[in-house]
């Protein structure tokens, strides 16, 4: 008898991709969260479909986005302002996540979204991001 075939099927978009890939570095780390930035919610609808353990924190600017994370599987949406760059909004969400209790200082967790300085590019990276051990505001 033939082992059943336990691959996980092709992915059809970077969005896809990316979100399985946070997933497993959720797995993997055992982070207490994983941040997304989204402006549709796609990317994170896609991540909160594979149920991934830790909870999602999906910050956006778009208000029928925000209610509509509500909805998904694992997620906490949170409102955040529009970002300009990558890094600014790297030390915004980790503060608000620190705010929150989400994150502790010297922590890490899997970070994915599209480049904040082009609004026209859906997601394209997923990183690990390690929690300031001071702050740096």
């Amino acid at each position: 008898m033939a082992a059943p075939n336990t691959a996980p099927s092709p992915v059809r978009d970077d969005a896809e991709a990316i979100s399985r890939a946070a997933k497993a570095l959720a797995q993997g780390l055992q982070v207490r969260a994983i941040v997304g930035l989204t402006r549709t919610g796609r990317t994170v609808q896609l991540l909160s479909a594979g149920r991934p353990q830790a909870p999602i924190y999906a910050f956006t600017s778009e208000e029928k986005v925000y209610r509509r994370l509500a909805l998904w599987w694992g997620v906490h949406p949170v409102r955040s302002g529009a970002f300009e760059d990558t890094e600014g909004m790297a030390r915004r969400m980790e503060e608000r996540m620190k705010e929150m209790g989400a994150a502790a200082r010297g922590g890490r967790y899997p970070h994915l979204g599209g480049d904040a300085a082009a609004p026209m590019v859906h997601t394209n990276f997923v990183k690990v991001h390690r929690v300031a051990e001071a702050s740096t505001v």
